[in-house]
């Protein structure tokens, strides 16, 4: 067996293992009412009239927030670690019962709260980047596209996002793919679903509460740890 392919197959039973637990605590778990989120943080809620007030450049540094996988069990710290010229980086590290993993994502963010770029690794060296994140505070349709690290392709994406009480709900879709080469992808591929996702917001535009049914199973995370700087 090939040191590549005995790789491959560590990846495969590790997303392996992680599914059946998953699908154990699916059957467990009760979900943290969406209204219980939206009372604890009362006053500290995002809402579409107050998108324009968002500033990151108001936390301060070392600024910090802890999120609870509520399928997996494990939390993960995000630290506001430095700023470099108009990008805010902020660094995600999981714990899993009570041990920092290896899994690592740094993240940047405008002072406007969109993410720009994002990029994880983990034990196996995979790197992978993240889609900026152009249309989560947009309502309704909106598109961006989205570009592995390493590759010259672009794919399509397009969104579909409501506001209701608190709650934001994005669908998202994927389209076509084109190289660095081609002005735009071709738009003769049809639009498939990906998952819908809802938010609910601090001031910061920083995730209080997300649900998602992307790739056919569910994520819950909430905050745990509430830092709110207003």
């Amino acid at each position: 067996m090939s040191k590549k392919f005995a790789k491959m197959q560590d990846i495969l039973n590790l997303m392996s293992n992680k599914l059946d637990e998953r699908m154990v605590r699916m059957a467990q778990f009760k979900e943290p009412s969406k209204v219980e989120i939206l009372e604890e943080y009362r006053d500290h809620i995002l809402t579409p009239d107050a998108i324009d007030y968002i500033d990151l450049s108001t936390l301060a540094l070392g600024f910090s927030y802890w999120i609870e996988d509520k399928l997996t069990g494990h939390m993960s710290e995000y630290k506001y670690t430095h700023k470099e010229g108009e990008f805010f980086h902020f660094e995600e590290e999981n714990i899993k019962e009570g041990t920092a993993t290896e899994t690592h994502k740094f993240f940047q963010l405008n002072k406007k709260g969109r993410l720009v770029n994002a990029v994880a690794s983990n034990s196996f060296g995979v790197m992978q980047c993240y889609t900026p994140d152009d249309c989560r505070f947009v309502l309704g349709e909106s598109a961006f596209e989205s570009n592995i690290v390493g590759s010259d392709e672009y794919r399509t994406h397009k969104s579909l996002t409501k506001y209701e009480s608190g709650v934001w709900t994005q669908t998202l879709f994927k389209g076509g793919v084109r190289n660095s080469t081609e002005p735009m992808a071709p738009d003769t591929e049809e639009l498939k679903p990906i998952g819908t996702y809802e938010y609910i917001f601090d001031k910061n535009g920083l995730a209080l509460y997300q649900y998602d049914d992307a790739c056919s199973i569910c994520n819950l995370r909430v905050r745990v740890k509430p830092s709110i700087q207003l």
